[in-house]
């Protein structure tokens, strides 16, 4: 059950150099940045394993679920806002926001930092974005003007990466076989995300055989 906790800066006096303090409960508590930018926390997300994303102004932060340590911090020559996960925790995407600059979603690996893409949008990044269930496509919404006229827009960018173009090939191998068929037979059985191939939040047959013919079409 969470509760809430003092928060006390221990140590560091870069602003750009997060700290923590552990809690008596075993949680942790941790200050990133000065305070300065008031949307850090109000747009952090975490990931299924754990992980914990923080972006505050030009620096987006990945902390351990552990004990707060600093996985990576990535930086950038513009606000980050709004990081979501993929589902398979391999890469998160966020809104890169600069005032009368294009937005751009970026994308970056979920282990490292590093950038892997990005994808200029509209103006104002102003919901969170989101991903489709089998993670190939991730949606983000904005808001601003088109000429004299304000506009609101919906984008659906595509978030696979080289070497994903084979959808069945769930193991990653490079590889499609029975391996594969057996993967998908265990997410269908534990209720994972993943075996959810139709989107509509449902498990079911339908899932079943949409998996079917994917493994028919090969690779």
């Amino acid at each position: 059950v969470a509760r809430l906790v003092r928060d006390e800066k221990v140590g560091g006096s870069n602003p750009l150099t997060p700290t923590f303090r552990r809690c008596s409960a075993g949680f942790f508590v941790r200050r990133v940045g000065d305070g300065a930018s008031g949307r850090a926390f109000g747009s952090c997300t975490a990931g299924s394993d754990g992980t914990v994303y923080v972006p505050i102004g030009f620096w987006l932060h990945a902390l351990e679920p552990a004990d707060g340590s600093i996985r990576w911090s990535s930086p950038s020559a513009s606000q980050y806002l709004y990081p979501v996960v993929r589902p398979d925790n391999r890469l998160v995407t966020v809104a890169e926001f600069e005032s009368l600059q294009p937005t751009k979603i970026v994308a970056l690996d979920a282990q490292t930092g590093d950038r892997l893409w990005e994808q200029s949008v509209g103006p104002l990044p102003e919901w969170y974005g989101g991903f489709s269930p089998d993670g190939r496509t991730v949606y983000y919404g904005t808001v601003g003007s088109v000429g004299e006229d304000p506009a609101c827009s919906f984008y659906a960018i595509d978030a696979t990466l080289d070497g994903e173009g084979c959808p069945a090939d769930l193991d990653g191998s490079g590889v499609l076989d029975a391996d594969d068929f057996f993967f998908f037979l265990d997410l269908f059985a534990s209720g994972d995300a993943r075996a959810d191939l139709t989107g509509n939040g449902v498990i079911d047959v339908n899932d079943f055989f949409a998996y079917l013919d994917l493994f028919a079409q090969g690779c």
